[in-house]
């Protein structure tokens, strides 16, 4: 008799503890796809329903970027990628934010930011979320010699959490705005800018 088929990792969307467990969990195989993806562009965003899979697709492109090449070991993407580059990433999921008004959205992206900037021991100086935000990333290329990729789950998620009050919901969408805004004077710092959602939500400063 066969052995067990392995498990489907229903609601698992980190990849490295996804390939950790070895043949216990099933995965798909799709990094031929995602060379092609990151090829297209330096500013990507992918917009596609929820449980599609597109948080694990951000803990990949991370995992890629760090150069963890040992979770990639007989992927499609193991032998075409180039593994003696590395850039600093900085991951943010708006899911970690909290949304019950304006200001308290404005403090969690601060947190967000001033959290990502301490795994590298870098004090952040600004005092809101569109300054510190590339303060991050000058310093992550000081620091590093490299530059930064920055990849955005569930971006617009503070919008969606008061979809039915239109007037919240729009207060909310000036704070992303803002935010977002930040990202077009550091072309410089950037090495690719990776956003995802269930929708393209205009007036947020990443469509220009």
């Amino acid at each position: 008799m066969k052995g067990a088929l392995p498990s489907l990792p229903l609601g698992l969307s980190d990849f490295a503890t996804l390939r950790e467990a070895g043949a216990n969990n099933l995965y798909v195989d799709k990094t031929r796809q995602l060379v092609a993806l990151l090829a297209s562009g330096k500013y990507l965003f992918l917009a596609r329903p929820r449980r599609f899979g597109k948080s694990l697709l951000c803990s990949t492109m991370r995992c890629l970027y760090e150069g963890r090449r040992d979770l990639f070991a007989g992927l499609a993407i193991e032998p075409v990628w180039d593994w003696s580059k590395t850039n600093p990433v900085v991951h943010l999921s708006l899911t970690e934010t909290s949304t019950t008004n304006p200001d308290v959205l404005e403090e969690s992206l601060l947190r967000l930011v001033r959290n990502r900037a301490a795994e590298d021991g870098i004090a952040i100086a600004a005092t809101n979320s569109p300054q510190a935000l590339p303060e991050l990333l000058r310093s992550l290329l000081v620091k590093t010699g490299r530059r930064v990729v920055v990849i955005v789950d569930e971006y617009e998620k503070p919008v969606h959490d008061h979809i039915g009050d239109l007037a919240m919901a729009k207060k909310m969408r000036d704070v992303l705005s803002s935010f977002y805004g930040a990202l077009k004077g550091c072309d410089g710092q950037l090495e690719k800018v990776f956003i995802t959602g269930i929708g393209r939500m205009v007036r947020t400063s990443i469509f220009s």
